[in-house]
């Protein structure tokens, strides 16, 4: 089962991917390819499994069962820094951001303990990367206030960036736009499309469909740890079991469609 392209050598393969957790199937016998250079969404309902693949896929869990691959590479078992450094950046529900600190060092930070350090980068070159990064999240007026001090939408756009600034080629983004106002979801879909024009990959876990069927060009659909369904953000809106599992609707907005 892929996502509709054939090359998918450079992309991320899952096979038979599994994962419990005292005797629940988190992730059940998952089968998928996710395809370059193009954003994916993964939705479901809650308790579909969906952190928990992001999870096994950047090494922060280890699979029971099952294989994952990037780039024609088996990444299955490997510790998160070693995934990092192959290039698979992932992002958590929660901010995660040093609020002590100011947002250049914030992001400063994310560089160099990622992989522009682990390249020998100067301090010259991740400063440059801060200021390439702090105009693509519309950070640059708030580079030397405190994260802490920053509005939620500003703290969203700085947590993305510490995820941008490594140059991941693969990134995993969970949730990334929760909470944010519809100014603020534009600018965010403005930033992941340059992203994935730069030749990056994204696969983002969203509940807001709406979101979703702006923004992805493909969408895998899980339940309870399977992929239950898998198309372009049309297709499965016009499911009307999918949109019964997923809203408790029989359809999905028809503006999402």
């Amino acid at each position: 089962m892929n996502s509709g392209r054939d090359d998918d050598g450079g992309g991320l393969v899952i096979s038979g991917l599994t994962k419990s957790f005292r005797g629940v199937r988190a992730v059940n016998d998952l089968t998928v390819t996710i395809s370059p250079s193009r954003i994916t969404g993964l939705i479901g309902p809650n308790g579909a499994g969906k952190s928990t693949v992001f999870k096994l896929i950047g090494g922060v869990l280890r699979p029971d069962q099952g294989n994952v691959s990037w780039q024609g590479r088996q990444i299955s078992g490997l510790h998160a820094t070693h995934v990092a450094r192959l290039g698979i950046g992932l992002s958590f529900q929660e901010l995660r951001l040093f609020e002590s600190m100011s947002t250049a060092d914030n992001l400063r930070t994310a560089a160099e303990g990622g992989l522009l350090d682990s390249i020998g980068t100067r301090k010259r070159r991740v400063d440059e990367r801060v200021d390439e990064v702090a105009s693509l999240c519309h950070l640059e007026g708030v580079l030397g206030e405190k994260a802490g001090s920053l509005s939620y939408a500003e703290q969203k756009f700085l947590s993305l960036g510490r995820v941008l600034i490594r140059k991941s080629s693969l990134l995993l983004l969970d949730e990334p736009a929760s909470g944010l106002d519809n100014a603020s979801l534009e600018s965010f879909q403005s930033i992941l499309r340059s992203v994935v024009a730069s030749g990056r990959t994204i696969c983002l876990i969203e509940h807001n469909f709406g979101l979703v069927s702006a923004i992805a060009d493909y969408v895998l659909f899980l339940e309870a740890g399977r992929l239950r369904a898998q198309g372009s953000p049309k297709d499965i809106a016009g499911d009307r079991d999918l949109a019964t599992i997923y809203l408790g609707k029989a359809a999905l907005p028809e503006e999402t469609r």
